[in-house]
């Protein structure tokens, strides 16, 4: 798009541009209003998507601050109202044991690998659940962390979260 800029702002002073390489560009010829029209068309384009970038990205900053999910309730949740996906969620009552199962294991050392097989669940999964609350704001609100710190329990929660800080902190030092 730079290249169009440039174009544009030669044209503006009235510097003729030809081109070996895109011999269909002629701005002088008979096609000069109908090319300028295409080249305003592309401007416009860009324009648009870089609003819609804009308002997307505050539209998702809004929703996640609210606490509100998009697509399915992550692993250990459920809608407060499976009808109405913006009723939020909660920490899903059939799952906080596997959550504490999960934590607990993680916190006696054992590995992704070894959690998955106890559990059943991904190891996809389970990075979420461990490292999901590393960033709120990418993956979890703040609200989903007080939760689900509150479902597996304050102590074994925070302990873990340690240690995966910890081992992130490690294997970015490499």
């Amino acid at each position: 798009m730079a290249a169009i800029a440039s174009v544009n702002e030669l044209w503006k002073l009235n510097v003729k541009i030809l081109s070996a390489e895109e011999p269909w560009i002629d701005p002088y010829g008979p096609k000069d209003d109908y090319e300028e029209r295409v080249w305003e068309a592309f401007r416009r384009a860009k324009f648009e998507r870089d609003r819609l970038i804009l308002r997307s990205g505050r539209g998702l900053t809004r929703v996640k601050k609210e606490g509100l999910v998009l697509g399915h309730a992550p692993f250990g949740f459920r809608f407060v109202d499976p009808k109405d996906r913006w009723s939020g969620i909660e920490v899903d009552p059939e799952q906080v044991e596997t959550l504490r199962t999960v934590f607990q294991l993680r916190y006696d050392g054992k590995s992704l690998r070894a959690i998955s097989a106890a559990t059943g669940l991904a190891d996809s999964t389970l990075s979420f659940i461990l490292h999901g609350s590393q960033t709120p704001s990418r993956d979890r609100s703040d609200q989903q962390v007080a939760r689900l710190r509150e479902a597996v329990g304050t102590d074994l929660f925070d302990a873990v979260q340690a240690i995966v800080k910890n081992e992130t902190d490690a294997a970015h030092e490499i």
